[in-house]
């Protein structure tokens, strides 16, 4: 098909920016004047390639056209993203083993048999290779694709959920914290580039040449441990230690060392298994969470007794009835966190706190409106209930209607009961609202093997052997983006050692517009000691069970089983932040009285549709003297749209004329009369708003008694 070609050079001035962030899709944003464009210039997904003098620096497709009005009048917003970009909303379900499979082990990717000497490795790129020929089968990736991985890295391999293509990809990368993925235009077509860090090219910016502005690097040094450990404690003694390299003295300064419970009822707190590996796992317990929530009204059948909790005293008016509902979903605070949705306000959030960790349940604020009313006035103290009053037609007979909109505002969710763990990953309980099982093994105080933490220690220590120089790097110039991807940085013309430094390239923003280029350098956040350990003791609790369906000839998927890679592992759990609220509002008042003069007042049938409009004769009045009451009748023409009242007076001060309609008129004022007090014989004309019928709403404009100013001589502002 057709690709159409964006120039950058020449939308410098439109709001232009290019911006790449590693293991993530490259973007481009920039808006384009409307002027007499009735269509949107780009279609969503158009494929489009972007282009800086010629040189294309960006493949991909449309990902956003919007309308906007900006300073400088109506513009299209475009976005524009690169092919990475599909694989962050598609799922890898291992379709190599079998379609739709929702749970897996990587080690029948791996090249490695059920049999195998060292179980449980997985090869890194293997691994990266099975979730892009995967993208690529399923048409999320749309390019060749190059690894420059080192083929003898591993993981520890484990049961995989299915998940997004991208976010598995990102998931390694918290393994191998050194990989850049960027896309190579330099060729026929794009290709997707993954390599380790030490395997990319460098690249020298010179400071007075690239008019680098900002400089920030540091050498990490205080992120290479003399030496890492895992120490176990039963209360206040240390009762073991594993150390690598093996007898390393952790006493030494920037040491990194986990603690860990050693819960061996053994009188020897030196009691080791034969392998010289710690005793028995204790299995620590996340705390759960229970969140309950009741249904919300949808409609006149089941509102009362909600409405009644929360307004006791409706429960005293007899006769309420009540009607339409309207929702609205504010802007809140909390409205970007991921398990935030619109859509979820079917119950109301009554018991337990909400995490966000835990994209399950699913929380929305709520303004919750529901029509309540009653045919007879409200007794005395119940007039608050039934601030408003209208004229409605029911059987053919005119009768006061007292009413209100309750209001409701508070949090709402997507499931009545649902249990769920405290943990990274927000893990949900039961779809029926049942507690989460016990754990395997029984009460959790089992007697299974310590994990060997000795193979951890040691990645762990050699992945900290390097000081990464790590920063950022401003430029007060617009740098083409293809000469800074897949590289690492060097610096000339300034401290010496960052000539030498090559530190990774991790994210690139260049804003075309003000002509300026950042650069963030170093590696991305890795899984500290304190994850990696976690995470050894969850893979090894889970090794007997993968074990047995690894020999089993047809192989059985046990959701209950499966772990994610949790490439957040490092941060602590998101601790529940939103909890129960709701607030009745009070907004509305008691109505003037209804005989102002030109008050405008809408009318109703007994199903409540409108069905006319009425206005309130008012005086008119010329330098303090009443020349009458208009408008001649109490039924307006309109029940939408604008009201005005336009006068005809003769050159007696004599109201000769009047009508309502739905626009301005003749605007034609007195003018001031002369030393004789003569005055021209002809008519003079007035035009005044009234106010504005927008649907049940009226916005009234006059109220009251109407002065008309004369003109001549003044400096009144005429016109309608």
């Amino acid at each position: 098909m057709d690709i159409r070609t964006v120039e950058l050079t020449g939308l410098a001035s439109q709001s232009c920016s290019w911006q790449w962030r590693n293991f993530t899709a490259a973007q481009v944003s920039f808006q384009l004047g409307r002027e007499m464009m009735d269509a949107a210039p780009f279609s969503y997904k158009e494929r489009v390639r972007v282009a800086w003098d010629g040189v294309t620096v960006l493949d991909g497709t449309v990902r956003k056209c919007d309308a906007a009005l900006s300073a400088a009048g109506y513009v299209w917003q475009v976005e524009i993203c690169d092919h990475w970009k599909p694989m962050e909303g598609t799922t890898f379900f291992g379709s190599g083993i079998g379609a739709g499979r929702i749970a897996f082990s990587f080690a029948a990717f791996s090249g490695l048999s059920s049999g195998a000497s060292v179980k449980r490795r997985i090869k890194i790129a293997a691994a990266l290779r099975t979730v892009l020929d995967n993208a690529r089968t399923h048409g999320a990736l749309v390019t060749d694709y190059v690894l420059d991985v080192d083929d003898s890295a591993w993981i520890w391999d484990t049961d995989v959920a299915c998940d997004k293509h991208a976010s598995l990809l990102r998931k390694f990368l918290s393994s191998r914290p050194g990989m850049v993925a960027w896309f190579d235009y330099s060729g026929a077509s794009p290709v997707l580039h993954i390599a380790d860090g030490d395997r990319l090219d460098p690249v020298t910016l010179d400071r007075i040449a690239h008019r680098l502005s900002k400089i920030q690097l540091t050498e990490r040094v205080d992120l290479v441990p003399p030496a890492v450990g895992v120490v176990m404690t039963r209360g206040k003694y240390a009762t073991s230690t594993v150390v690598h390299p093996a007898g390393a003295d952790l006493h030494q300064e920037g040491c990194t060392i986990v603690q860990l419970s050693d819960p061996r009822t053994g009188d020897d707190p030196d009691d080791t298994d034969e392998d010289g590996v710690d005793g028995p796992q204790y299995n620590f317990a996340k705390p759960e969470m229970m969140v309950l929530g009741e249904k919300m009204p949808t409609g006149p059948e089941d509102a009362r007794e909600w409405w009644t909790k929360k307004i006791p005293e409706l429960a005293k008016v007899p006769g309420a009835q009540f009607g339409t509902i309207q929702r609205e979903t504010p802007a809140v605070e909390g409205q970007d966190a991921r398990n935030y949705s619109t859509t979820a306000t079917r119950y109301e959030l009554v018991s337990g706190s909400l995490s966000e960790a835990c994209t399950t349940i699913k929380w929305c604020e709520v303004i919750f409106k529901q029509y309540v009313y009653i045919d007879s006035p409200p007794k005395k103290g119940f007039e608050l209930l039934f601030p408003r009053k209208k004229t409605v037609t029911i059987n053919g007979d005119k009768v006061t209607r007292y009413y209100n909109w309750l209001t409701w505002r508070g949090v709402t969710t997507n499931t009545r009961k649902r249990h769920y763990k405290v943990d990274r990953n927000g893990t949900s309980g039961p779809e029926d609202g049942s507690a989460f099982p016990p754990p395997s093994g029984g009460s959790g105080s089992g007697e299974a093997d310590w994990p060997n933490y000795r193979p951890v220690l040691e990645t762990y220590y050699q992945m900290t052997r390097v000081a990464p120089w790590a920063g950022s790097v401003d430029a007060l110039a617009a740098i083409r983006p293809d000469l800074l991807l897949g590289r690492r940085l060097s610096i000339a013309g300034a401290n010496p050692a960052w000539l030498d430094m090559r530190t990774v390239i991790q994210g690139v923003t260049v804003d075309l517009s003000a002509g300026n280029t950042y650069i963030s350098t170093g590696v991305p956040d890795h899984l500290s000691l304190q994850s990696m350990i976690d995470r050894q003791q969850q893979l090894y609790s889970n090794q007997a069970a993968m074990d047995d369906r690894d020999n089993q000839d047809q192989v059985q998927d046990n959701p209950a089983l499966s772990l994610t890679y949790d490439s957040n592992a490092r941060i602590s759990p998101k601790a529940p932040t939103v909890s129960p609220r709701g607030e009745i509002i009070w907004t509305a008042a008691t109505e003037e009285p209804n005989d102002y003069g030109f008050r405008v007042q809408l009318e109703y049938n007994e199903d409540g549709q409108k069905t006319g409009a009425t206005i309130t004769p008012g005086k008119i009045m010329l330098n303090g003297r009443v020349l009458g009451d208009a408008p001649a009748s109490k039924d307006l023409p309109m029940i939408e749209g604008e009201v005005w009242l336009n006068l005809i007076l003769n050159e007696n001060e004599e109201i000769t004329g009047m009508a309502v309609i739905s626009s301005a008129g003749t605007v034609d004022p007195f003018m001031l009369t002369s030393i004789d007090g003569a005055r021209p014989s002809r008519l003079f004309y007035y035009s005044f708003p009234l106010a504005v019928i927008k649907g049940d709403d009226v916005i009234q404009y006059a109220l009251g008694t109407i002065q008309l100013p004369v003109g001549g001589g003044t400096y009144y502002p005429w016109g309608p």
